[in-house]
């Protein structure tokens, strides 16, 4: 061993400290990037040199890899726990849009409104002969009318942007999934290099989190890094099934959606109003469904996926269609028991109160109830009635006496009649006088199946914002866990800084001395 063997240690060590301050730096200066996972250099020692009758001596050390500091499963449960706090929330959003849309209670909301168009049908009982009385209940009616209209049109419009928010979250995916797929070629070759790509495996588990809280997805690392993820499917057994979307191969398939009308299917990745016209709806495809398409196919297979600001849309868009399909019971019972008791009492079928603008078999007192019809959007006040108020009738007989306000207070009473579910089949009875209906215990009455959807909205809104918060909380959670493992804590990498410095300092002193000494043993000694 000689003074150049040591002055080789002490170059090593300064190396390696160095190393350790820039990667300390890179640290430092990510501190508050929450998708970085700090990085450390692992410290090797050289392999010895052995002196016979000696041992082995020293030759100092080397940096081995900078390694990146993550937990796989931590990383799982942050993509799991935030997929399912996007479902939650992208539900709460569009019921508390709904919710918004109905006003209630509120002195304007449609409820209210009923109670005006009943308080009139009751004055007007009570003394039809008072000047000016039938333009206020055809009025109080038609604001009634107006407001259904409004209401209906407005789940309508939520529903088509509904649909076209999953279509474009779906478009995201599908330009995730190929992002990921680059990552995935990127991290091989510098695998295959020899390096280690932390950087971009930081990039990495970021878009693998993405997916996770667009759809329900299972990622899976090989051992040069790269993604396979699979797309967990829920059949109708509640089985999940794994549907591999990406491998090392490359991305196997797209998302799409089924438009608005239920005619064709989305599977654009640039443009969200691009169908493939080669692709036919699956059987009973419903618009906003999710399918998947394989590379190469035109079969589209129905997708179900229990997670994601995809799955929220989906459950926010059920809500809505089964929102949609009360608020038209309503306004077909409304109109229905309305026409039926004036049809019954004498009134011709031209002065009935209400019409379905556009629907065809509908003027009719009671017709069948068809559950593909928006009777509430096609609503309105007989156009007869409402340009002449003076034609609507309150009492009963085709010349009904001019004191007579019998049919005028039983169309008043319907507030207080339970009515079967229009969809039951069961119809309406009247009863001998035809002056009411035979209730049903199950039923409802016209403002109660109103009071009934507002309810129920409100409740399944409510349900889905305590969901979130419970999620968000468990997110948050789960989230401190990560930074406790993978997070830059400034005093740690400060205290770092002083330690590498020192570090290098030390060996460049210990570089600085054997240089005195080589130049003492050089050029201070010899003969003269």
């Amino acid at each position: 061993m000689n003074l150049f063997g040591t002055l080789n240690t002490a170059t090593t060590g300064l190396g390696v400290n160095e190393m350790s301050l820039q990667t300390t730096s890179h640290n430092i200066a990510n501190a508050n990037n929450p998708y970085y996972s700090r990085q450390r250099v692992d410290i090797e020692t050289m392999p010895a040199m052995h002196f016979a009758g000696i041992g082995d001596i020293g030759m100092g050390a080397r940096a081995g890899s900078v390694q990146r500091i993550s937990d796989s499963f931590v990383q799982g449960q942050l993509n799991q726990v935030g997929g399912v706090l996007n479902s939650y929330s992208e539900r709460a959003n569009v019921l508390g849009q709904l919710e918004g849309y109905y006003n209630e209670p509120s002195s304007t909301g449609i409820l209210s409104q009923i109670d005006k168009m009943n308080a009139a049908w009751t004055n007007y009982a009570n003394d039809p002969s008072v000047s000016g009385i039938q333009t206020t209940v055809v009025g109080a009616t038609q604001t009634v009318a107006n407001s259904i209209n409004k209401l209906a049109n407005n789940v309508q419009a939520l529903q088509s942007n509904t649909v076209s928010t999953v279509a474009k979250n779906a478009m995201d995916f599908n330009q995730t999934l190929t992002q990921l797929d680059t990552l995935n070629k990127q991290i091989y070759n510098m695998s295959q290099n020899g390096d280690q790509p932390n950087d971009l495996l930081d990039t990495r588990d970021q878009v693998i989190q993405k997916l996770a809280s667009m759809a329900d997805t299972t990622t899976t690392i090989d051992q040069y890094g790269r993604a396979t993820v699979s797309l967990n499917m829920s059949g109708s057994d509640g089985k999940v099934t794994p549907t591999p979307l990406l491998d090392a191969d490359g991305v196997k398939g797209t998302l799409g959606v089924v438009d608005a009308k239920a005619t064709g299917v989305i599977t654009a990745t640039t443009d969200v109003n691009s169908e493939n016209s080669a692709i036919a709806v699956p059987a009973n495809g419903k618009a906003g469904d999710l399918v998947f398409v394989a590379n190469n196919t035109t079969t589209a297979t129905p997708v179900t996926i229990s997670s994601g600001t995809i799955q929220g849309d989906q459950q926010a868009l059920g809500d809505l269609n089964d929102q949609m399909g009360k608020l038209n019971k309503f306004a077909y019972q409304l109109a229905t028991a309305t026409n039926t008791l004036m049809s019954a009492n004498g009134v011709s079928a031209d002065k009935l109160m209400f019409t379905f603008k556009g629907v065809a078999g509908q003027a009719n007192p009671q017709p069948v109830y068809d559950p593909k019809v928006n009777y509430a959007a096609n609503l309105q006040v007989n156009t007869t009635i409402a340009n002449n108020p003076s034609q609507l009738q309150a009492g009963v007989g085709t010349n009904p006496d001019a004191g007579d306000g019998k049919l005028a207070q039983a169309i008043a009473n319907l507030q207080n009649t339970k009515l079967a579910d229009p969809a039951s089949g069961k119809g309406l009875t009247l009863s001998a006088d035809n002056l009411s209906f035979v209730g049903d215990a199950t039923g409802a009455t016209v403002s109660g199946m109103y009071n009934d959807i507002v309810t129920q909205n409100g409740i399944v809104t409510q349900a889905a914002n305590n969901n979130a918060q419970t999620q968000l909380a468990l997110l948050q959670q789960v989230q401190a866990k990560q930074q406790s493992i993978s997070g830059v804590n400034m005093n740690e990498e400060m205290s770092n800084v002083i330690k590498f410095q020192q570090g290098f300092q030390a060996n460049a002193k210990m570089i600085s001395v054997v240089n005195e000494m080589l130049d003492t043993l050089i050029n201070r000694t010899g003969v003269n």
